[in-house]
């Protein structure tokens, strides 16, 4: 028996990127060598907090009911050792923290496509009968024929340009001032390292699609 939920999402940033911006740079890999990929650059006014070894920037997509959190280590700071330390509290803590601020945006072009097989990871999670003889889904059948689930494969992709983001996933089973405002200190993200994505509901939180970018090429 194969299970399909699936989800689609197709985004426009509330500020796109200008494609004439695009340049191509050097994205350093955690483990070891540079890779060149397409920059997309932008710079207004955006979502952006610094925490201990972290910068952390949302960009909101247009109607500003959804955004995408990007977490980006320091200079010097692997995203493994980020990773190693974090936990479902602070990491909650973090998509909410970022405030309106001057930022200058360097971000990769991105095409990700991943795939896992969840079978062991839900038997192991506490539903190994499921996937044995021993399950008993006959009542989604007409005939009562035995049915287990065979097995779980989780397929998903994003694409980010500079127009915004598609997303989908399968589970088969310059500084500006004004004589009334301070001059406002230009931030600066430019995410050239490995670094955590997640598209996010605002009001809600609700985590949409999460990973991470270790190498964009």
């Amino acid at each position: 028996m194969v299970l399909v939920n699936a989800i689609h999402f197709l985004g426009t940033w509330q500020q796109p990127f200008a494609v004439d911006a695009t340049t191509d740079g050097p994205f350093h890999r955690e483990r070891g060598g540079d890779v060149t990929a397409p920059f997309m650059h932008v710079t207004g006014r955006f979502g952006y907090a610094e925490d201990g070894d972290v910068q952390i920037l949302a960009l909101p997509y247009k109607g500003g009911a959804l955004e995408m959190v990007l977490i980006l280590p320091v200079e010097g700071t692997s995203l493994s050792s980020v990773e190693a330390g974090l936990d479902a509290d602070k990491f909650a803590g973090w998509l909410a923290a970022p405030a309106p601020a001057r930022v200058a945006v360097g971000l990769p072009r991105l095409h990700l496509e991943t795939a896992f097989d969840l079978a062991g990871t839900l038997a192991a999670l506490g539903m190994p009968t499921a996937f044995t003889t021993a399950a008993d889904f006959s009542g989604l059948t007409t005939n009562g024929a035995p049915l287990n689930i065979d097995k779980v494969v989780h397929k998903a992709y994003l694409d980010v340009d500079e127009k915004g983001t598609e997303a989908a996933a399968a589970t088969a089973v310059t500084m500006e001032t004004t004589s009334a405002r301070p001059v406002e200190k230009m931030k600066v993200f430019t995410a050239d390292r490995p670094f955590i994505l997640a598209i996010r509901h605002q009001a809600s939180g609700a985590v949409l699609f999460l990973g991470r970018v270790a190498d964009p090429s």
